[in-house]
């Protein structure tokens, strides 16, 4: 018997040792993916406050405050996903308590009709209330877009019209992302833009993209500008503080570890220390004077400006793949206690107009006699 105890352990380690090499095999080949918990958090919606700051719960039903403030909006669409706006449901009460006729209904519209953004618009389509069922003192509000005027959600009892309850609903402005481009690409091309979203964007994420390399053309323009790489969003009823947020005082676009890799494989490991990598802090100009990144000059600095070199670089440049250069936005210098990163792109190499071409090294005739 205890043979067969022995036997049966054996089977099934054998089968959890094959379980957990199966699972690998899978999650090597991306078909079981693991979801970083750090990166779900970051996604979750803001909570609803009320006019205090207070967060409400987005879950149970709450009191009727006397002020809500949404954050977060949606596009208006009507195939959006509801799941991704903000909601809080809410109850109101009436009194007495034993009153025949509870029943209530709810109606929404602008704290001022007259107010200049509201003009021609219905409150309804930015903030939708959705009674639990009908004369439910229950109703699921929901921030559809973004508005600029105040709006006043009212639950009026149908038993007796004079007796009404209102809540004043504003949306805040926030910082929607933060941003970097080079404006202008190579022979007048589209820009290059990065975004990365904070939890009040419903926008999606772009956090890789590729910018062309040239050694003979007119390079990558002006990059954008710190005071334009914070995306604030603009339509709001309650202002955002200018303390309020972090901006970004320091940029780095340095080159990656696996670049080094390549060009010192590919040419010589004393040239690693020539590939450029810029900051705010030692080139507090580089987003004033249009800086021509990733062209002739950026190769001259890798290659001394020697020609055999610059065909070397060309031929590692034609066959790396990877993150090039990695960009990150900050609130100070690395070293500084304080600095935070706010965002981090990474940025690949377009090789199209490098070609396979090889710059002349010289020219040479075959000897011999020249007749006439």
């Amino acid at each position: 018997m205890k043979n067969g105890y022995k036997a049966l352990s054996l089977v099934l380690a054998l089968i959890l040792v094959a379980a957990a090499v199966t699972e690998l095999l899978l999650w090597q080949k991306g078909y079981i993916v693991f979801q970083d918990p750090n990166a779900a958090a970051e996604q979750s919606l803001p909570p609803v406050t009320d006019g205090e700051g207070n967060a409400l719960d987005m879950v149970n039903p709450v009191p009727m405050p006397k002020s809500l403030v949404f954050s977060r909006a949606g596009t208006g669409s009507e195939d959006i996903d509801l799941s991704s706006l903000q909601q809080v449901t809410v109850q109101a009460s009436v009194t007495p308590s034993d009153a025949l006729n509870p029943a209530v209904d709810w109606s929404v519209g602008f704290t001022d009709p007259d107010d200049s953004w509201a003009a021609g618009k219905e409150a309804s389509g930015f903030i939708a209330v959705t009674p639990t069922s009908d004369g439910s003192l229950t109703a699921k509000i929901t921030c559809m877009k973004a508005f600029g005027a105040q709006i006043l959600v009212t639950v009026t009892s149908r038993d007796n019209p004079a007796a009404s309850a209102s809540c004043t609903v504003d949306f805040e402005q926030k910082v929607l992302g933060y941003q970097f481009a080079f404006l202008r690409e190579i022979d007048g091309g589209e820009a290059v833009e990065f975004f990365s979203p904070t939890q009040y964007s419903v926008e999606k994420a772009q956090l890789e993209a590729s910018v062309k390399v040239t050694f003979d053309q007119p390079s990558n323009g002006e990059v954008s500008g710190q005071n334009n790489m914070v995306r604030l969003s603009s339509v709001y009823t309650k202002a955002l503080s200018s303390t309020g947020y972090d901006r970004v005082y320091y940029v780095s676009i340095e080159p990656t570890e696996s670049l080094k890799s390549a060009i010192a494989s590919g040419m010589d490991a004393s040239v690693v220390s020539n590939i450029p990598s810029y900051n705010t802090e030692e080139d507090p100009e580089i987003f004033e004077r249009g800086s021509k990144l990733f062209e002739q000059q950026w190769a001259d600095a890798i290659t001394n400006g020697i020609s055999r070199a610059e065909e070397d670089l060309r031929a590692v440049l034609l066959g790396f793949e990877g993150v090039a250069y990695q960009i990150k936005l900050m609130t100070a210098p690395p070293q500084a206690s304080s600095s935070k990163v706010l965002a981090t792109f990474d940025l690949s190499f377009d090789t199209t107009l490098l070609g396979s071409a090889s710059t002349v090294q010289g020219v040479e005739i075959e000897p011999g006699a020249v007749e006439f």
